[in-house]
């Protein structure tokens, strides 16, 4: 009887974890759109050189192309509908071989 009552008195509003898992998902949801919508400027950060880039330092340079990559893998995980455009993970592989061989010839 006693766990009934608990039951029917039960509101998910109130319940700190129900909440949390809410917020949580709305959270991932706003990173997916926006991963979807920055999803060619994604793709198109990892072959491009900027003349501005061509002027940093090495180490600055490799912080951009790691900010570019890491950008790129979580478009790759978080917004799966995105892969089979123009990105699959040998896709991937090859664009962050070819980032990190660009890299090379400009050190």
């Amino acid at each position: 009887k006693e766990m009934l009552d608990v039951l029917q008195s039960y509101d998910s509003s109130n319940d700190a974890v129900v909440q949390e898992r809410v917020e949580r998902k709305a959270r991932r949801l706003e990173v997916l759109q926006t991963l979807q919508q920055d999803a060619p400027g994604i793709l198109q950060d990892l072959r491009d050189i900027s003349q501005k880039e061509a002027s940093m330092t090495r180490e600055e340079r490799q912080q951009v192309q790691l900010a570019r990559w890491q950008r790129a893998l979580e478009l790759y995980v978080y917004a799966p509908s995105q892969k089979g455009k123009d990105l699959d993970s040998l896709g991937l592989l090859e664009k962050l071989i070819e980032g990190a061989a660009e890299e090379e010839q400009l050190s």
